[in-house]
């Protein structure tokens, strides 16, 4: 083993040996050369990090470009539909989009270029409409939107149609009163200005913004705003809002009578004081009404018939309704002498409660009356109604007669142009005559599906929607 040293002279190479190892210096003109490694090493890490931002920075903007594609292909989708329900507002019976192919539904599909104000093309939308089912309301729209030069798309399914008179919970063309004993699920409508002190769970509108409540809706000759009162919650009140028109539905009668004619069933007039319809699980049985008394009616032998083809009863009489609506049974009854003559209008009597065999939207129930919907005095103390009552010219409510019962409970909806109370009381707020608990529960079902050929009111709009 060797070692050799030298002075401190940079420009002399040191030399070590170790049995056979053997290290040198560089000399110092060559120690640049240990930066060029480093250097090397640095730059890779530089090219790295930046192919990584580059790389981040494209993926960002394709993510973004495709966040924009997907807005812009649900705005399309979201025009489709709006076109449509802009269509059945000048053709309302149009559901192949001004062909005649297909033949036969669902029609379509039908591509539809959609350009700006330059008549640059942003995109297309591609539609699918099914029509309503027999006497319904709702049409049903499908669009597709695609952006211009974009793989990207959305779908969109809408309902379209125009509401009818069973959209609401209640509705009335006159003002109206609900007390603190009473509470309503669903839209509440007066053409005039609503008295509520109960408890509300939907809105209640009212279509003037302001008005001097009579003193038998609780008036005290002050001016009051459209909705008021001490229930609520108040954030439910809204108002003005626009009427609702029971002139049209003597026209809607009409067409409910031709649908019991074509594949229905009409009954003529009695010859009695009407008739009595029993609903049951398999079919409706139907008699004469030949006497009306305090406690109950006297009936001729009854006669059973089949549930309508299209749902559509309609009778040119006064009419009686009670039992039960057989499963998936959809039902309409109207009651009616045309031409419409203000002596000889009809009403419908509830004298027993007409109940649902589901709550799920596949047992519908609407009873149409020319003049009155009466609960009558002979009445069970409890009193369920499953069903729409629609009284055009007249009354949905108990008369007074000094009797005082428990309990009723609509599940369905209420319009009465006249108006509507099930309760009568004193200046002290006691119930003298009617039911003392009152409940109105909203069928959420029937938004989209109406009793059949149920009278309309208001324009198109989107009754429900949702994106695919």
């Amino acid at each position: 083993m060797t070692f050799e040293f030298c002075h401190l002279n940079l420009n002399v190479p040191l030399k070590f040996e170790i049995g056979t190892w053997e290290f040198r210096t560089m000399k110092t003109r060559n120690n640049n050369g240990y930066a060029l490694p480093f250097i090397l090493m640095l730059a890779a890490v530089f090219l790295i990090f930046a192919a990584v931002v580059l790389g981040r920075s494209a993926y960002n903007q394709f993510q973004s470009k495709s966040v924009v594609d997907r807005v812009k292909a649900l705005n399309l989708a979201e025009a489709g539909i709006n076109y449509y329900m802009w269509h059945l507002s000048h053709n309302n019976t149009d559901y192949q989009d001004d062909t005649a192919q297909p033949a036969n539904p669902p029609f379509g599909p039908y591509l539809h270029q959609y350009t700006d104000s330059s008549s640059n093309t942003i995109g297309t939308f591609t539609l699918t409409i099914d029509p309503p089912t027999q006497g319904g309301n709702a049409v049903t729209v499908t669009s597709i939107g695609q952006p211009q030069n974009s793989s990207a798309i959305k779908t969109l399914q809408a309902q379209i149609g125009i509401p009818s008179f069973s959209g609401y919970v209640f509705v009335s063309a006159t003002e109206a009163w609900f007390g603190e004993t009473e509470e309503t699920t669903g839209k509440v409508l007066s053409n005039i200005g609503v008295h509520y002190d109960g408890v509300a769970n939907g809105p209640v509108m009212a279509a003037n913004a302001t008005y001097t409540p009579s003193p038998e809706f609780g008036g005290d000759g002050e001016v009051h705003p459209g909705v008021w009162g001490t229930g609520g919650p108040q954030s439910y009140f809204q108002y003005p809002v626009p009427p609702v028109n029971f002139q049209q539905i003597t026209a809607d009668l009409k067409i409910i009578e031709d649908a019991a004619i074509a594949q229905g069933l009409r009954l003529g007039a009695s010859g009695q004081l009407g008739y009595s319809v029993n609903l049951n699980a398999a079919n409706m049985t139907i008699s004469k009404v030949t006497r009306e008394r305090a406690n109950g009616i006297t009936t001729s032998s009854p006669h059973s018939y089949d549930y309508p083809q299209n749902g559509v009863l309609f009778i040119a009489d006064n009419v009686w309704v009670s039992g039960t609506l057989g499963p998936s049974r959809k039902l309409t009854i109207a009651s009616a002498r045309l031409p419409d003559v203000s002596s000889t209008n009809t009403t419908i009597k509830i004298g027993g409660s007409v109940h649902y065999t589901q709550n799920d939207g596949t047992n519908v129930l609407g009873l149409i009356a020319q003049k009155d919907i009466i609960v009558p005095q002979y009445a069970p103390t409890n009193l369920k109604i499953d069903a729409s009552l629609l009284a055009q010219k007249g009354h949905v409510y108990q008369p007074y007669y000094g009797k005082v019962f428990n309990s009723v409970e609509v599940y369905g909806s209420i319009a009465t142009f006249d108006f509507w109370t099930w309760s009568w009381v004193d200046g002290y707020g006691h119930t003298v005559s009617g039911f003392q608990n009152t409940s109105l529960i909203y069928d959420e079902h029937l938004t989209l599906s109406p009793p059949p050929f149920y009278p309309k009111t208001g324009n198109y709009q989107i009754l429900n929607w949702r994106e695919q």
